[in-house]
């Protein structure tokens, strides 16, 4: 088992670092990119809304103004939760469905880049762990052999 363990320690640190770093990095974009889905989500949500909202603000007498609400509740509950959701949890006042896209697809593309940086780390560090597995299953062999051989002398 020694062998086995000294082929671990082969893997260099400076392969294992760039893997556990190229994933941290792919795990903070992983969570920037639904953050932004989150809020691409909600800001379509008002703006589809945004037309009955106009609406009901445009009528001033409180009896079809209630009436309104009523018929179109839903849609105004959920323009009015969208838009504070933005506001509170993401600190967000002006909707910029555009930019948000437009980062959303850099996010994705720079994760996919990282991932191309990190699959042949990820085949290097694989190789020698099999080479370990297999130095280890040899070595179990030997002092099974040896332990079958002892009890004979």
């Amino acid at each position: 088992m020694a062998l086995g363990a000294f082929l671990v320690s082969l893997i260099p640190y400076s392969i294992s670092n760039q893997a556990d770093a190229i994933l941290a990095k792919t795990r903070a974009n992983t969570a920037l990119v639904k953050k932004l889905d989150e809020m691409i989500r909600f800001g379509k949500n008002i703006l589809e809304t945004q037309p009955t909202m106009d609406q009901m603000n445009a009528i001033h007498w409180k009896g079809r103004r209630e009436k309104f609400r009523t018929a179109h509740e839903s849609e105004i509950n959920l323009h009015q939760m969208s838009k504070r959701i933005l506001k509170q949890k993401h600190g967000v006042i002006e909707i910029k469905l555009s930019a948000w896209q437009q980062e959303k697809a850099e996010l994705e593309a720079a994760n996919e880049k990282l991932y191309q940086e990190y699959k042949p780390l990820k085949d290097k560090m694989k190789g020698i762990m099999e080479v370990k597995r297999q130095i280890e299953a040899v070595e179990q062999a030997k002092e099974r052999k040896y332990q079958i051989e002892q009890p004979a002398r």
